[in-house]
């Protein structure tokens, strides 16, 4: 991994990024890193811990979404090993899905309710209808019933 890589989780790490520099690919490139390094159980709960952590350290801890940031990542996962490219801009210019419809792609998965809901922000809720086997499950076991 490079060293400007490794800056990018340093950084998020340290809370030293500024919001408004941390977009959406920044996200993306944070999962792809990650994924580069670990496989989805293990990458996910640390892209989890790595955002949780950043949000709270820029007073931003409500931003944190955890349906959302599991599902994103699993997307991102899917695409990291498919390919297994080494270079960030190299593997977005191969996967513009990820780039520029993120968020379509969720609403495929979840309702706009579901989305804005404080118990899908709170907890990981699977997408419906998925097999027990899918590796999003392998999130689901504590997730509470959709109750907002």
């Amino acid at each position: 991994m490079s060293a400007q890589k490794r800056s990018l989780v340093r950084d998020l790490q340290q809370g030293l990024i500024p919001p408004e520099k941390f977009t959406h690919i920044a996200h993306v490139e944070l999962c792809f890193e990650v994924f580069n390094e670990d496989d989805f159980i293990l990458g996910t709960q640390r892209i989890c811990e790595i955002l949780k952590n950043y949000v709270a350290s820029v007073g931003a801890a409500e931003k944190f979404h955890l349906t959302t940031t599991v599902v994103a990542s699993y997307l991102v996962w899917k695409k990291v090993i498919e390919d297994r490219d080494k270079d960030f801009q190299e593997f977005i210019s191969k996967n513009k899905d990820i780039v520029h419809k993120l968020l379509p792609l969720l609403q495929e998965l979840y309702s706009r309710d579901q989305l804005e809901s404080s118990t899908y922000r709170k907890h990981y809720i699977p997408p419906a209808n998925l097999p027990a086997k899918h590796p999003l499950m392998l999130f689901a076991s504590s997730a509470p019933q959709d109750k907002d």
